[in-house]
């Protein structure tokens, strides 16, 4: 995967050098208790939205180490910048450790905080998750059992989706740093939350037509359920988890 971000990183700096926006580059992130977990629910979005300039780098390596740090709540400085409480206070490491600052609160492009209640993404992630154990987790450990990642690796630190040279300089490596996400993440069940139309299959999506053949080898190879998913912004919740829950193998709620 090292080669692909160091190709990633090396496009996004030239954008970063000639641009008058600039582009911060992802990785997946797990809850501490996944790899250890039974079911191994993986949440795909689109692509990470207005996240810290302090992930601007120009080196791989020290990227890639970075997000490894996120992950085990070791990288003060985004506790500082990104993941503040209501009062504008850093919370603390062990609160942005793993996937736990989803509990507590994200900072806004518009400079305001929400929780994870007020965020339809998050929200059917939980409800999901829960589902998927039959709601026998410990009360808050959810976060702790899933795994996140995006499509796209390269986005706007201001926030939004790639468009335009953002989106054209990843299309190749993109699906295949995904290809080695999924084997190092091994899932059991992956909800991707990604489609931009409710009509079209997912081979014709725009958004999840470069990367469908990735992901159907991987459920095909370990007979596991995907679901492909739109934003549930605009549909009742009920009726959007019962397509969920339908589409990974479970009873509807």
């Amino acid at each position: 995967m090292i080669n692909e971000y160091r190709e990633l990183v090396k496009n996004a700096n030239e954008i970063n050098k000639k641009a008058d926006h600039k582009v911060v580059v992802s990785r997946y992130l797990r809850g501490e208790k996944y790899e250890s977990s039974e079911i191994k629910l993986l949440v795909i979005g689109r692509a990470i939205n207005g996240w810290s300039n302090d992930f601007i780098v120009d080196n791989a390596d020290e990227l890639l180490s970075m997000w490894e740090k996120q992950e085990r709540g070791e990288l003060e400085c985004l506790s500082k910048t990104r993941f503040l409480d209501k009062g504008k206070t850093p919370i603390s490491l062990e609160e942005t450790k793993g996937l736990e600052w989803v509990k507590t609160y994200i900072k806004s492009n518009k400079n305001y905080c929400r929780t994870e209640t007020q965020s339809r993404f998050w929200s059917v992630v939980r409800a999901t998750t829960e589902a998927l154990y039959q709601n026998n987790l410990k009360k808050g450990e959810w976060t702790k059992h899933i795994a996140w990642t995006n499509l796209a690796k390269l986005a706007p630190a201001s926030g939004g989706n790639p468009k335009g040279d953002n989106w054209r300089v990843q299309i190749e490596l993109a699906p295949k740093i995904l290809e080695k996400e999924l084997k190092e993440l091994e899932p059991t069940h992956i909800l991707v939350i990604a489609k931009t139309s409710q009509q079209a299959t997912p081979q014709e999506d725009s958004w999840i037509k470069p990367f469908y053949d990735v992901l159907n080898e991987y459920k095909e190879k370990n007979n596991i359920k995907v679901a492909y998913m739109c934003r549930p912004e605009f549909k009742g919740k009920k009726e959007y988890l019962n397509e969920v829950y339908n589409a990974l193998g479970m009873d509807k709620k």
